[in-house]
């Protein structure tokens, strides 16, 4: 389970494919997902890439005002 925002972006960011597939198959707490997007708004694409992240955040990036998350979600 992912348990930070900082985790997330070390393991999106790695060279290591087994990181880089924790980053997109992992769960993680909406606490985490949201603290995600509120301080590394640049990676809101890759949360909606995670193959777990919640309804709930995908409502919430559906609504995002830039367009380019919105159609991600989409």
């Amino acid at each position: 389970m992912l348990t930070s925002a900082e985790e997330f972006i070390r393991l999106r960011t790695s060279k290591l494919p087994a990181e880089y597939y924790r980053a997109a198959h992992e769960p993680a707490d909406i606490s985490t997902w949201l603290e995600i997007i509120e301080r590394y708004p640049e990676y809101k694409v890759w949360v909606i890439h995670n193959k777990t992240v919640p309804l709930v955040i995908l409502h919430k990036l559906a609504q995002d005002e830039n367009p380019d998350v919105r159609a991600a979600v989409a």
